[in-house]
């Protein structure tokens, strides 16, 4: 017989009480490690402040950040949502009250009323972009000094037009990027959840701005900030990621907190729990 094993997380039940400050402390003083170290921990929780805990110790972990005045439970591992497939949105339109959208290539518009947008993800990040090229390369210099010298000794040319051939050169840049994921939680009584997650995903850089008409900037970010704004202000009951709040209170990037897109798709694990 397979033994399963349950693991427990203890999680914020408050978006607010997400602060370093506050978590970093609580940490530190429970794990007893260095104030530097527990502040490092809490700038990576994103929600969660216990992770495949036995029982009894996160029921422990829990109850003493409540006395901490942390709003904290435990929940087992399976009630943390796993994050779906994501639909690239190539072009929208927003309507009273459906977000309107088509997907990749296709021309069927598709709609999505607002009160299904259970949560709105947000993020800026630079990201390495690596290009491959081929490109001739000739004899390295010590080689062409080589044949240079035969040359002159013996006045025949070598190796001046050969020995040419073709490689792969790979340049590394780094550039910056926006995204949005739109998650739905759709009805659905046919699993114990009652209902189904969805997600849709829209890359600034690829995504069709053209819904914007006279508002439309000539710079991607302003264009995707009002993006934001709209679809934030018609998903009333939709939770924003702290990315999302980071962009619409114009505040500087760097104030995200995110060192990757994991940081970011750890947060709404989170927040989808406690939706």
């Amino acid at each position: 017989m397979d033994v399963v094993i349950i693991m427990f997380y203890v999680i914020l039940n408050k978006q607010e009480q997400m602060q370093p400050g506050p978590v970093g402390t609580f940490l530190g003083k429970y794990l007893k490690v260095p104030l530097i170290d527990s502040m490092r921990m809490a700038k990576k929780a994103w929600g969660f402040l216990g992770e495949r805990m036995e029982e009894a110790e996160a029921n422990d972990m829990a109850s003493a950040a409540v006395s901490a005045g942390l709003d904290a439970r435990v929940i087992q591992e399976w009630q943390i949502p796993g994050l779906p497939e994501d639909k690239n949105v190539r072009s929208a339109h927003l309507t009273d009250d459906h977000f309107c959208f088509t997907l990749g290539s296709e021309s069927t518009i598709r709609e999505m009323p607002w009160d299904h947008i259970c949560l709105l993800s947000a993020v800026g990040l630079n990201e390495e972009v690596r290009t491959t090229k081929t490109v001739e390369q000739g004899p390295s210099m010590q080689k062409r000094m080589v044949n240079m010298g035969i040359t002159m000794a013996t006045g025949i040319p070598v190796g001046f037009l050969k020995n040419k051939k073709k490689v792969d050169k790979t340049e590394i840049s780094t550039e910056f990027f926006l995204y949005l994921d739109v998650f739905t939680k759709m009805p659905n009584p046919q699993v114990p959840e009652g209902h189904t997650i969805g997600c849709l995903h829209i890359d600034a850089q690829g995504f069709n701005f053209s819904y914007l008409a006279d508002r439309k900037l000539p710079n991607i970010f302003g264009n995707f900030k009002l993006l934001i704004k709209d679809i934030s202000d018609r998903s009333t009951a939709a939770v924003k990621n702290r990315g999302l709040n980071v962009m619409l209170a114009n505040q500087p990037m760097n104030t995200q907190g995110y060192e990757s897109y994991r940081d970011v798709d750890k947060e709404a694990k989170w927040l989808l729990a406690i939706t």
